[in-house]
C-alpha cells in the first residue's frame, strides 16, 4: 500500500501544480461568456493579482541532494541516497515567468547574506 499512495500523492502534487500553472497563464475564469469570431463560445478570463501570481511563483522547491559527491573523495558512499533523491524530486511542473520574475524569485528566496545566482556576500 506505501508505494501506492506514494504515486496517488505525488500525482496529485503534479497535477496542483499543473493547475497553477493553468492559473498563471490563462487567469481566473469569470462569468461572462464571449463568442469567438468563430461562431462558438469561449468563457472570458481575468489575469491574476499580483499577489495571487507573487504566491504561487515564490514556492519552496525541492532540490535533490548533492551531499558527498566531491572529486577529492575516492569512496561515494551518498551515491545510492543521491540517485534516490535525483528519483524523487526530478518531476516537477516548471511555472512560466519571465527572466526578471525569475531573478526576483531568487532574491526573495535567498538567505540571509547570500547573494543570488552564485556566492557568498563578503
Amino acid at each position: 500500500m506505501p508505494p501506492l499512495t506514494y504515486h496517488a500523492t505525488k500525482r496529485a502534487c503534479l497535477g496542483l501544480q499543473a493547475a497553477d500553472r493553468r492559473r498563471l497563464l490563462d487567469g481566473e475564469p469569470t462569468a461572462e461568456v464571449r463568442r469567438t469570431a468563430g461562431g462558438g463560445y469561449e468563457e472570458a478570463h481575468t489575469l491574476l493579482s499580483r499577489e495571487e501570481a507573487y504566491r504561487i511563483l515564490v514556492r519552496d522547491t525541492p532540490r535533490p541532494r548533492a551531499e558527498g559527491t566531491e572529486a577529492w573523495r575516492w569512496f561515494h558512499r551518498h551515491r545510492l541516497r543521491n540517485a534516490l533523491s535525483r528519483w524523487y524530486v526530478g518531476k516537477s511542473v516548471e511555472m512560466p515567468a519571465t527572466a526578471w520574475q525569475k531573478r526576483r524569485v531568487e532574491f526573495v528566496r535567498a538567505a540571509p547574506g547570500e547573494v543570488p545566482g552564485g556566492g557568498e556576500k563578503s
